[in-house]
């Protein structure tokens, strides 16, 4: 197994359901803040890092999924 952290870039409500399906948590208490705190839709745009374990360096988050919520994945790392 490997840990990946990558980043997501969007604006509105953060998409929840994106974390059951990539399989992923916010990275650290100010992303727990940055899904959280923008419950209302209105804030601007904002970078969230979000983490997971995966099998293989290949494994990637959904990035076409990401997009159909208005989010973009900007950087992925696997280590």
């Amino acid at each position: 197994m490997k840990t990946q952290v990558f980043k997501v870039k969007g604006k509105g409500f953060f998409p929840i359901d994106m974390l059951r399906y990539d399989c992923c948590y916010p990275n650290n208490s100010e992303d727990v803040g940055r899904v959280r705190g923008f419950d209302d839709g209105i804030a601007g745009e904002r970078i969230v890092e979000l983490g997971r374990r995966v099998e293989k360096k290949t494994d990637l988050p959904t990035n076409d999924r990401w997009k159909s919520f208005g989010w973009q994945v900007i950087e992925v790392r696997t280590f």
